[in-house]
């Protein structure tokens, strides 16, 4: 049974697969922890697997749209000041 820390990590992990299935990437079998068929991964493995694939997705894409680097930086940055910003 996942630990309450793994746990925390369930909705991101269903969401980001989700988000991957936008994105023309689905995943199946549903393997989640709670699942019918668990791959035996984590919550929290299943949301870093999502998230890198998201990465390369996203580069993968924006080289596609030729995107110039400094372009797709300036904003990869102001989206990241945001998101620290609502940590605090």
């Amino acid at each position: 049974m996942p630990d309450v820390a793994d746990r925390a990590w369930a909705s991101v992990a269903r969401n980001t697969r989700e988000a991957l299935s936008w994105l023309g990437h689905p995943i199946e079998p549903r393997c989640l922890p709670d699942e019918a068929e668990p791959c035996g991964g984590s919550f929290a493995l299943h949301a870093l697997a999502h998230f890198a694939t998201i990465k390369a997705i996203c580069d993968h894409q924006l080289g596609h749209l030729g995107a110039a680097p400094e372009q797709v930086d300036d904003i990869y940055q102001h989206a990241l000041a945001d998101l620290l910003e609502c940590r605090r």
